[in-house]
Parts: structure tokens; C-alpha cells; sequence
């Protein structure tokens, strides 16, 4: 689940989990969103896993690729208010070469 994703698509999950946690099931196993290969496993109780491995991994690089898609928006105080406020062109002049 990401910020980016609809919250009330993952109701009928809770829901499915909630039959199992109540059905006396440990947990559930579902495939990962993230990754061709992956699994998630949700525990109802963490005591009822002992932990074996554990890896710490370090970032050493991330790519971010970006574009403004609409127009910009910046903050101004008006009044003792801010706000965001789109830009406008209000006036165009030639430039004044010196």
C-alpha cells in the first residue's frame, strides 16, 4: 500500500483478515504488489514467530525522475493569510538594453 493508493480498496482484505484472526489463523501469506517474486506475510500476533535471520540493508543510491505536469503554484501571505496562488502573466514588455 502506498499514499498514492485508494484506501477503501483494501476494506474487503481487512475484512477477509479479520475472518481469519477471529477464525483462530496465525496469519495470512498474500503476493507482493512490489516485485514479480515477492510475498508478504501478515502476523496476527507477533509472539507466534521466532525470529531466525535478519539482514539490515543500506541505500547507497536512488534515482528520481521528475517533470512539473501543471502549472506551478507558490505561497502568499495576504492579508496575514497564505495561500497558494497560481501565477500569472499580468504585463509583457520588451527588455531595456542599457
Amino acid at each position: 500500500m502506498t499514499r498514492t493508493d485508494n484506501h477503501t480498496e483494501y476494506i474487503p482484505t481487512q475484512i477477509i483478515a479479520e475472518f481469519f484472526k477471529n477464525n483462530n489463523f496465525d496469519g495470512v501469506i498474500y503476493k507482493s504488489n512490489f516485485g514479480s517474486n515477492g510475498y508478504n506475510i501478515a502476523l496476527f500476533n507477533i509472539e507466534d514467530a521466532r525470529l531466525e535471520q535478519c539482514h539490515l540493508f543500506e541505500t547507497k543510491s536512488i534515482k528520481i525522475d521528475f517533470q512539473e505536469i501543471a502549472n506551478p503554484y507558490y505561497r502568499k501571505n495576504v492579508d496575514g493569510n497564505e495561500s497558494f496562488v497560481r501565477p500569472k502573466i499580468v504585463r509583457i514588455e520588451p527588455l531595456k538594453e542599457d
